[in-house]
């Protein structure tokens, strides 16, 4: 029990950052240690088998979206709707991924997907039409 503890706490993971455009968004973080709380070598007593990230509209809806690996630093989400907000979380993880031993939550990040302008109308023209009339 003592291992599990030190794992919940010795991954935290404060810094998550997402960026957006031209419809993707890429959610970047960094390990935030590789230590165990009480000191140990986090290989050998909390191994890091991956990072659990969570996806939602708002950070009141997060949801688990999906599990990446333990050198993973960024993933990148494409083709999402101009216009539309994504929020993120993290928690890095122990164990497998069916039964993993969960870090706190990392800081919550979103960002809007921008919206943008069609390109301007190109090959206008103006035709005049004089209709004189005659006494």
């Amino acid at each position: 029990m003592k291992h599990i503890l030190a794992l919940i706490a010795c991954l935290l993971l404060p810094l998550l950052a997402a960026t957006a455009h031209a419809g993707n968004i890429t959610v970047t973080w960094a390990q935030n240690t590789t230590t165990c709380e009480d000191g140990s070598p986090m290989a050998a007593n909390c191994p890091l088998a991956g990072f659990q990230v969570s996806e939602g509209a708002t950070v009141e809806t997060l949801a688990v979206k999906e599990n990446q690996g333990p050198g993973a630093r960024s993933v990148t989400y494409q083709n999402i709707a101009a216009g539309t907000t994504k929020c993120y979380s993290l928690k890095a993880f122990s164990g497998t991924s069916a039964a993993p031993i969960l870090s706190a939550e990392s800081t919550r990040a979103c960002v809007s997907v921008p919206m943008t302008s069609p390109k301007a109308p190109t090959g206008l023209s103006v035709t005049v039409q004089v209709t004189v009339s005659t006494p």
